[in-house]
């Protein structure tokens, strides 16, 4: 677990083979305090290779009186982004999106399998100045190719 306090920097995380423990779900903590009211999006922008994927579940943002302010969260509403914005750098296709074998605590979760391009998912909510939002989410980085490929494995969690 990791617990970060942030006003107003916009990076949360960044996570890349080299700080993360492959094969483990790890769970990271964030609060964060807006400095404006209005709309804040939170990103995950993530760049596999032929060796590692990334996955992301769980994903949630409370206020203070313990309300979620995501839309599917979980990734379990549907078999595609329900309540996410996405894209890629290139042609992922079917190369990201929804997992139905690789879930945290149920079958579903986010995955990206786009070797050597950046994909990314994004979500809004609102927020009101000073208040406490906590933000929180779990990843997993699959190790599937061990000693294939090189290049760029990272997963970097901004708010904006």
């Amino acid at each position: 677990m990791f617990l970060a306090t942030t006003t107003p920097n916009p990076l949360l995380g960044s996570f890349s083979s080299t700080n993360s423990i492959a094969n483990v779900w790890t769970q990271n903590n964030y609060s964060y305090t807006a400095v404006t009211s209005g709309t804040l999006t939170l990103n995950f922008i993530l760049t596999s290779n032929s060796k590692f994927d990334w996955y992301i579940d769980d994903v949630s943002v409370y206020n203070s009186t313990s309300t979620e302010l995501l839309t599917n969260g979980d990734f379990q509403s549907s078999t595609t982004l329900v309540g996410w914005a996405s894209g890629n750098s290139g042609s992922c296709g079917s190369n990201t999106g929804i997992s139905t074998s690789n879930g945290h605590m149920s079958t579903q979760s986010y995955v990206d399998q786009c070797s050597g391009q950046t994909a990314w998912i994004q979500q809004s909510f609102s927020v009101t100045n000073g208040d406490l939002y906590s933000i929180s989410f779990w990843y997993f980085l699959d190790h599937v190719n061990p000693g294939l490929g090189s290049g760029v494995v990272q997963l970097d969690v901004t708010i904006s």
